[in-house]
């Protein structure tokens, strides 16, 4: 059985989770990977071995990343190879 109780940020604040018995579920198709599981059965976090498959979380983070960044302005090359140049080469 695995419990979620309220936990402190960063800040020292308390985190607002209200305490709800999750229990973990065996992957039998891949070691290294449970399923938390609530109380009506329903898969609401994963633990993952990141020995085992930490390339392959990289991969996944980089693609949330990328996502996320989907909507920013972009930069044009030359505004960001001027930029660059100015802070590596400060006399150039």
């Amino acid at each position: 059985m695995f419990v979620l109780e309220p936990s402190r940020t960063r800040r020292g604040f308390v985190a607002p989770v209200t305490r709800v018995s999750l229990r973990l579920n065996d992957n039998e198709a891949m070691s290294g990977i449970h399923f938390v599981i609530d109380e009506n059965g329903r898969k609401v976090a994963v633990l993952i071995d990141l020995k085992k498959h930490g390339t392959v979380w990289e991969d996944f983070w980089d693609g949330l990343v990328s996502e996320s960044r989907r909507k920013e302005a972009s930069i044009p090359y030359e505004t960001y190879r001027a930029t660059r140049l100015k802070r590596t080469c400060p006399g150039a």
